[in-house]
């Protein structure tokens, strides 16, 4: 009797021959690849997600980094533009202070204004001003403890109280007087005075009126106040004291 169900599992094994081994092949390479596949895809998978939750730090790093280089820029750019601020002022107060010692020196109100401030006279400039360059008018702060009080009673002051009381003027005068077309110029003092009441207040204590006639024979830096009374007119203001 013939066998009708054919050859088994095993049998058609042995009967492929090194065909077998060859299909067997195929399959592991298969397999690997599409494990690797899959293992590959799975890590791309986690690397974007990874870096995703980077960027944000890394942004932040990036932006305090570029913040930190403005911030030094700038400061670089504030000290350099303070320097050659300095330098340019230095410039000016050099010019201006040859301009006055070779009587070249232009008086005008932003000129006065420097060289007042330049010198450190008084202890506040109150206002300058000035007609072309023929007649100015200067007002400043003068105080110091030793005047105060004393103001009234000027006429009978010692000499080196006078002088005190005059001291910021002739520096004034010194540069106005440097302007060749200066024809007069008048400075007011204003001090710390006592009212009839005991108030303290700032008050127009001094003025000093010269002109081109009485400056060309007056030394400001060695004129004494005794000098000042006689070729200037020296007057106070208001009778010496305030209301």
């Amino acid at each position: 009797m013939t066998d009708q169900t054919g050859p088994s599992l095993g049998g058609w094994w042995r009967q492929q021959g090194r065909w077998k081994w060859w299909a067997l092949g195929c399959a592991v390479v298969l397999i690997v690849g599409l494990s690797k596949s899959g293992s590959q895809h799975s890590g791309s998978v986690t690397s974007t997600e990874t870096a995703a939750q980077m960027t944000p730090q890394r942004e932040i790093e990036e932006k305090q980094t570029q913040l930190r280089v403005e911030e030094r820029k700038t400061e670089e750019e504030r000290i350099k533009f303070n320097e050659q601020k300095e330098h340019r002022e230095e410039e000016q107060k050099k010019r201006l202070k040859e301009n006055i010692a070779d009587h070249t020196f232009t008086a005008t109100d932003s000129s006065i204004r420097r060289y007042v401030s330049y010198e450190l006279i008084g202890e506040k400039l109150r206002g300058v001003t000035c007609q072309a360059d023929t007649e100015c008018t200067v007002a400043l702060d003068d105080y110091t403890p030793e005047k105060s009080g004393k103001i009234a009673t000027f006429l009978g002051l010692a000499r080196s109280t006078q002088e005190q009381l005059l001291e910021d003027p002739d520096k004034v005068f010194a540069a106005l007087f440097a302007d060749p077309h200066m024809r007069e110029a008048t400075v007011v003092s204003w001090d710390e005075l006592e009212t009839k009441g005991g108030k303290n207040v700032r008050w127009p204590a001094v003025s000093v009126t010269c002109d081109s006639s009485a400056a060309s024979q007056i030394d400001w830096q060695k004129v004494s106040a005794e000098g000042v009374e006689e070729l200037c007119k020296v007057t106070l203001l208001p009778n010496g004291s305030p209301p």
